[in-house]
């Protein structure tokens, strides 16, 4: 299975050991989010105009927050790439519309679509903003990709941030209440 377009230079500077937090999905449409790429910390791939999400090999968003963008009226191949990038191991999925950027979560249901945003839009010029808060609370929390031990020193960190000389206490009562709940 071939990868998306700009895939294997991703991959080569993950194995470089370059840190990449953002990769920017652009969905048949080569110009998309290149706004985006100024940033070191962020890669992009594109989904070709001639592709379908199902046919590519998305293991390049493991662990990535991915921002997805698509050319008008694909709303069914937008909903594909979101569904694979989901399945692929994705730290958090944000879609790009005309109001703004959104975070995106699944949503099962036969009468709606399979992601919703949750919360408001936020112009892209707040998106980092945005993004920088979601990492924080998914990383205080210890949901998803950012609640395994490969998060464990920058969690630590965002307690000490937070709560300052609290934050060792803070972080074993949250430890101790999500052990008691997986009891």
């Amino acid at each position: 299975m071939r990868a998306p377009a700009y895939a294997k230079a991703l991959m080569a500077r993950r194995r470089r050991g370059e840190r990449i937090g953002l990769l920017v999905v652009a969905v048949h449409d080569w110009h998309a989010g290149e706004e985006f790429t100024a940033h070191a910390e962020v890669a992009r791939v594109v989904l070709p105009p001639d592709s379908l999400p199902h046919e590519l090999d998305w293991s390049c968003a493991v662990a990535l927050d991915c921002l997805v963008s698509c050319a008008e009226g694909n709303e069914s191949v937008f909903d594909a790439a979101l569904t694979m990038l989901q399945a692929a191991g994705a730290a958090s999925l944000w879609g790009w519309f005309a109001d703004g950027i959104a975070l995106l979560e699944p949503f099962v249901s036969k009468y709606r679509p399979p992601f919703v945003s949750v919360g408001d839009a936020v112009p892209p010029a707040l998106f980092k903003r945005a993004l920088r808060a979601h990492r924080s609370r998914e990383m205080m929390m210890m949901t998803g990709v950012y609640g395994t031990p490969a998060f464990d020193t920058v969690r630590q960190a965002e307690y000490a941030r937070v709560f300052g000389p609290a934050a060792e206490k803070v972080l074993a009562w949250v430890k101790a209440k999500r052990e008691a709940r997986a009891a």
